[in-house]
This record gives structure tokens, sequence and C-alpha cells, in this order.
């Protein structure tokens, strides 16, 4: 396996991604409020914003906007959710919805411990409630399922390179196993009752040296995603054939952690 980079290279990692990243206009946040007031009206309880759009790490070219919307009801069937208007606005904003009641919520935390846990350490109430501030996240579960995705996320990729994809489809295969695994290993932070850092170079640096991975293989990803495209599609394997060798032991050492 790659080595890991020296302890004196990751600031400039850190401050190559800081350059990279910035935060969210409030005027977009303010219109995203009034898109959603405007139409779901009073069976709108809450707007949540989460991801990097709540942090430090939003980049426009590249970024999601992801809400989480907190509804009376749900039916998908309601005009709400059809209309051309919003459903252009929200494609043209990379605005990524999660439609949920606040039963919902409390029923579904056990099943998706990983999610609700991104979402209750980085997040901004748009407005209305915030339902996620008394979620309590049970380690079992959330060990449970952190495998689970890391083994679904290793498959992927393994069938990607196995099957000789493009090279783009590499390409986007690569950063959303990466964009999982980041979240994987917040998730193991956690778990530690540790403090995550806002950047992924740092959440790479320390969790690597919990969990004593190498880090390597996954800085090469990162610096990937730091790039303009198109990428090189040999570089592109190279760094999917590492991360597909670090999410294997990763996902080993997952496999045998005591979460009790």
């Amino acid at each position: 396996m790659v080595k890991s980079a020296p302890d004196e290279e990751v600031p400039a990692t850190m401050g190559t991604e800081t350059q990279e990243a910035e935060t969210i206009p409030e005027s977009r946040l303010m219109e995203l409020k009034k898109v959603f007031e405007s139409n779901f009206g009073l069976n709108l309880k809450a707007l949540i914003l989460y991801g990097s759009a709540a942090g430090l790490e939003y980049r426009p070219d590249i970024s999601d906007i992801n809400v989480l919307a907190v509804l009376d009801s749900v039916d998908p069937g309601h005009g709400s959710f059809s209309r051309k208007g919003f459903r252009e606005w929200i494609e043209s904003n990379r605005v990524s919805p999660l439609f949920l009641t606040d039963q919902e919520i409390t029923q579904a935390q056990d099943v998706f411990p990983m999610e609700f846990l991104e979402m209750q350490k980085r997040r901004r109430v748009l407005a209305g409630k915030d339902f996620l501030s008394g979620l309590t996240i049970n380690p079992v579960n959330l060990r449970h399922q952190l495998e689970y995705e890391l083994r679904g996320r290793l498959l992927m990729l393994r069938s990607w390179l196995t099957a000789g994809a493009e090279p783009e489809a590499l390409e986007r295969g690569l950063m959303k196993t990466f964009n999982s695994a980041l979240i994987i290993l917040k998730s193991l932070l956690r778990l530690e009752q540790q403090d995550v850092p806002e950047y992924a170079a740092a959440v790479i640096r320390e969790a690597c040296s919990r969990l004593k991975l190498e880090a390597g293989p996954v800085q090469a990803v990162l610096q990937l995603r730091l790039k303009a495209p198109p990428l090189d599609p040999e570089e592109v394997r190279s760094a999917a054939s590492g991360l597909h060798e670090w999410l294997e032991d990763l996902a080993a050492r997952v496999d045998r952690y005591d979460a009790a």
C-alpha cells in the first residue's frame, strides 16, 4: 500500500482545500427558504440545511445543496412535488431535498444512524423547528450501518474496476466512493467520541491515525478531487485501485470494531 503523507505535507493539502472551498451566500439561502415556503405552505414544518453547504467546504462547481424538508405529510402525488417551476429550480440550483415527516425521523434513526448523525453534526435550521437536535444515535446500530455502507461501496468500486468502466464513469464512481468513505471516517471518529475536523484532509489524517490505516490512497483521491476536470484516465484508475485496497482494509477493521 502507498505510504501516508508526512505530517509537514498536510498543511499544504489543507491550505489548497481551504482556498477551493467557501461558505454559501446568504442570498442563496434566503431564496431557498422562500422557494420551499411558497411551494409547500403550511405543510412545511421545518427546512434544515446540512452537509458541505452548512459548513466550510461548499464548492459552487461541484457541491449539492442538501436540505431536509420536514413536512406534516408526504404525498408524492400532491401537486407541490410536481410543479414544473419548483422542479426546474431544484435542478438548476443543485438542490438535493430529503422529504420526511417528524414521525419518520423518530422511527428511522435506528436504521439510518450514519445519515442522521451527519445531519445532526453539521446543520443549519433555515425555517421551523430543529427536529434533529434531540436525536440519540445508538453506537451499535451505527457500527452495523457503517460496515453495510462500506462493503456496498467496496463492491461497487470493484465492479467499476473489473468491468472496465469508461474513464468518465470510473471518475464519477471514484468520487462517490470517496465521499461515502469520508462520511464513514467521520462516523468512526464520532463512535470514539472524538471531535470531527471541518476539512476533509484533517478528517483523513485524524481517522487514519486512530485506526492505524495508511492514509496515502484516500489522500490521493482527495488531491484528484481538487483538480479541474477532465482528469487523466490512468491517474484515476490508479487512484481507484489504491482506494479499493484501502477500503478492503477498512472494512476488515470495522468488522472487528467493538461499539458496545
